[in-house]
């Protein structure tokens, strides 16, 4: 029988106060990492080098797996990395910025609901952290989510199975990255934000155990 997890669902706004400290996920061992994989198959699309990018950021239209409900916590397969569509956990992801890695299943259902997440695998990274919140807190307000508190459906993570420092994940979507640059990042997420198969803006968890 998989393993599951209860989620604590605890309602966030998405911008992080200013010199506030972004609160940290939590998760059950073995509801993260460990129950996920990175594996990766040919699509039916090519990657395009982005035009002027210092970093070599690619973007990919990537094959649509379908977005089934599976147990929170059980294991996960993906298509690319980072994953962009398939099967994922019941719970979505609150739309901010976590310093935890937040288990893919969760923030795949956020962009599943129209969100982007911004994913990064480094840990020298401290100057590109502060662009990339500078970038998100920049972003136009969506106001189709006027209301709802979520001012911007971004969700921010660092993540593990990456195998680029930075990456970029929407619906269909993904952006590869050697670093992190703001115009890059900033043009993905407007091309890309609100336009999931399911476009909400309801709140979604913030901790898991």
């Amino acid at each position: 029988m998989p393993k599951t997890c209860r989620c604590v669902t605890l309602f966030s706004a998405l911008v992080v106060a200013c010199g506030a400290e972004p609160e940290p996920a939590r998760q059950e061992p073995g509801c993260g990492a460990d129950a996920e994989s990175a594996t990766v198959t040919s699509g039916e699309f090519s990657p395009v080098t982005v035009t002027e990018s210092a970093c070599g950021a690619v973007t990919t239209q990537e094959s649509i797996e379908l977005g089934l409900h599976v147990p929170e916590c059980s294991s996960l397969t993906f298509s690319s990395n980072p994953p962009s569509s398939g099967k994922h956990y019941p719970s979505w992801a609150a739309f901010r910025e976590f310093t935890e890695p937040v288990p893919r299943g969760y923030w795949v259902h956020s962009i599943e609901h129209g969100a982007v997440a911004i994913l990064y695998h480094c840990s020298d990274c401290a100057s590109e952290l502060e662009a990339a919140r500078a970038m998100i807190d920049a972003l136009p307000e969506e106001a189709s989510c006027a209301g709802t508190g979520a001012a911007r459906r971004v969700v921010m993570t660092p993540d593990p199975l990456l195998d680029v420092r930075w990456a970029a994940a929407a619906w269909g979507f993904t952006l590869r990255s050697d670093c992190f640059e703001p115009e890059v990042f900033r043009d993905f997420v407007l091309e890309h934000i609100g336009r999931g198969p399911e476009d909400t803006c309801s709140p979604g968890i913030a901790s898991w155990r």
